[in-house]
């Protein structure tokens, strides 16, 4: 499946891309990784953990999680509860 990614400026000083909205089983996680943008990801439902930088934090409906750039990252869904995220980024942050 192709990346949804739509060009959002709603007068900031910078352009957000939504890259996705999409439930993840664990099998379709990406694997550790990083990118030197900041990302945005907000979490509609399900449960799960996201690992960044040496440290896990757990996720539920309504929480927004900032990965820096260059910084390592991956989430974790629940098998029972997958997350349904999306990922906001931008290059220029």
């Amino acid at each position: 499946m192709e990346p949804i990614r739509r060009h959002f400026d709603h007068q900031l000083p910078f352009t957000l891309l939504l890259d996705y909205k999409e439930t993840k089983s664990p099998q379709r996680e990406l694997p550790d990784h990083q990118h030197d943008w900041y990302e945005f990801i907000y979490v509609y439902g399900g449960k799960g953990s996201f690992f960044i930088d040496q440290t896990f934090y757990e996720m539920h409906p309504g929480d927004i999680i900032v990965v820096p750039g260059n910084t390592v990252h991956r989430g974790f869904p629940d098998n029972e509860e997958p997350v349904t995220s999306s990922a906001l980024f931008s290059a220029r942050l």
